[in-house]
């Protein structure tokens, strides 16, 4: 086992007793923003998908999936996890009329007060980089903050979504 924080060793033991009791026929563990989990984690999970063990107690075979964004963090952290997955779903990024449409209908629902106009719209999408987590939460600040200028400056967003930190 790795040397780590008890929270770790607690996370970990919850998954795996909740993969061993769970009552359906294919069990599934799924992790969003899969880049952000503890990468001390993601080691052991790699044991654990060989070898169905942990702690030298059986494990229940089911199947493992992550998503993200952002796949060169991954295998910068942690490039045994690729190796795991035997299936890479790539999806196309959104275009920018979808997500000012998105971010028309979300705006609507939301923020039904408040008056957007459709070119900052349509700068929020276009600065986003093309992901609409980016993009809700432009529009989030926008409506707080009401500079999209200021919001971009903040975030140090140069052009197109381009920050200081992609240079």
């Amino acid at each position: 086992t790795l040397n780590r924080p008890k929270f770790l060793n607690a996370l970990c033991d919850q998954l795996i007793k909740e993969i061993n009791e769970s009552v359906e026929d294919v069990v599934i563990l799924f992790l969003d923003e899969i880049d952000e989990t503890d990468w001390r984690v993601l080691k052991e999970l790699n044991v654990v998908v060989e070898s169905f063990h942990y702690k030298n107690k059986e494990v229940r075979p089911f199947i493992f999936c992550g998503a993200s964004i952002n796949k060169g963090k991954i295998s910068r952290r942690n490039p045994d996890l690729l190796n795991r997955f035997q299936f890479s779903i790539l999806f196309k990024p959104y275009l920018i009329r979808e997500l000012c449409s998105i971010l028309k209908q979300y705006a609507q629902e939301m923020f039904p007060y408040e008056k957007i106009p459709n070119q900052i719209i349509r700068k929020i999408a276009l600065n986003s980089k093309q992901n609409l987590r980016n993009c809700l939460t432009m529009l989030e600040n926008y409506v707080c903050e009401g500079d999209l200028d200021y919001i971009l400056e903040n975030n140090q967003i140069i052009d197109k979504g381009i920050t200081q930190k992609d240079i």
